[in-house]
């Protein structure tokens, strides 16, 4: 059985984080599976220091990548510059996600599972873009 897992930011567990990716106090972990229900992994404290020249910092960044190892995505609520850098040279698949509650979010990517799962096969395989996909309700969109 084929598996995704996700990192989802947070600030309470019940709503995606507002802001970006590294500004969320944890990361949920989540197992997703084409069939079947998904599984809370663990929660994951955000310890990556503050921005510490201007938003996008890369010292942050990979300290959040270094927070989220061992997932194939990472969730966000914005598009940002860093997240087109993650895509282009990372194993991680980032996916903007918006804003809402992990439930509605976990669903809308369950329900967008073989394409995603599609993105994290070829990114192993070495392929790596600045595309982003994007969840738009439920539709899958690369930006």
């Amino acid at each position: 059985m084929t598996r995704i897992r996700i990192a989802i930011p947070s600030n309470d567990g019940e709503e995606t984080s507002p802001g970006h990716m590294g500004m969320a106090k944890y990361f949920y972990i989540y197992d997703l599976f084409e069939k079947g229900e998904p599984t809370f992994v663990e929660r994951r404290e955000n310890t990556s220091p503050p921005d510490l020249t201007e938003h996008g910092d890369a010292v942050k960044m990979k300290a959040v990548l270094e927070i989220c190892s061992g997932c194939d995505v990472i969730a966000g609520t914005k598009l940002s510059p860093n997240f087109r850098n993650v895509s282009n040279t990372t194993e991680f698949q980032p996916l903007v996600v918006g804003k809402g509650k992990l439930t509605d979010i976990i669903s809308r990517i369950t329900t967008n599972y073989e394409p995603i799962y599609d993105l994290i096969q070829r990114r192993k395989e070495g392929e790596k873009t600045r595309e982003v996909p994007k969840l738009m309700n439920e539709q899958l969109l690369l930006v």
